[in-house]
């Protein structure tokens, strides 16, 4: 007895659901129908209608688009142009280099570091940034052995030249500094 009333139960239940889903796609035929939109709007659609109107737009024309490689080296000149200083040669009107004479042979010599830590000659500026991308190519290199981790011998040698790189850029830099006058790792400072 329980299993009948069990099966009654069921096909009762399955009944409901197909009578739900007839219900459902009624309801969802009233909506398609124009009447169901007239009757319900809150405007008259005679009188406010949206107009039907077909608009083509002429197509923009395709631009180009650069390769990666293109806008990495436009980054990377931008990118100089800024370390060089080249804002701050604009800004001051700084002259490209000095030249200065020698007291016993007269003679005159070009002098490429200003003395001052916060001033710079053009041609300084350029010379720092050709460097800082040396150290930046170093950094490149580096990359280029991760990627080349399954040959070990190509992955050595990118790395030995970008580590090689990086600490000749650190090693000018470094020297440049000094030829500024500033002694950065002497006690007095």
């Amino acid at each position: 007895m329980e299993k009948k009333k069990k099966s009654s139960m069921n096909k009762s239940k399955s009944e409901e659901i197909v009578k739900e889903k007839k219900g459902f796609k009624q309801s969802l035929k009233s909506l398609g129908k124009k009447s169901w939109y007239q009757q319900n709007l809150p405007w008259p659609e005679r009188l406010i209608h949206k107009p039907k109107i077909k608009m083509q737009l002429p197509k923009a024309p395709k631009i180009p688009v650069p390769s990666r490689n293109v806008i990495f080296a436009v980054f990377i000149v931008v990118f100089a142009f800024l370390i060089a200083g080249f804002l701050y040669d604009i800004t001051r009107n700084t002259i490209p280099l000095n030249y200065k004479q020698e007291d016993q042979t007269k003679r005159i010599i070009p002098v490429f570091f200003w003395a001052d830590l916060h001033e710079q000659f053009a041609i300084e500026g350029i010379v720092a940034s050709i460097v800082i991308m040396i150290g930046a190519c170093g950094v490149i290199f580096i990359y280029q052995s991760t990627r080349h981790f399954y040959r070990p011998k190509s992955a050595y040698s990118y790395l030995a030249v970008g580590i090689a790189l990086i600490l000749l850029s650190f090693v000018l830099i470094e020297y440049f500094i000094s030829q500024k006058g500033v002694k950065l790792y002497s006690a007095d400072v």
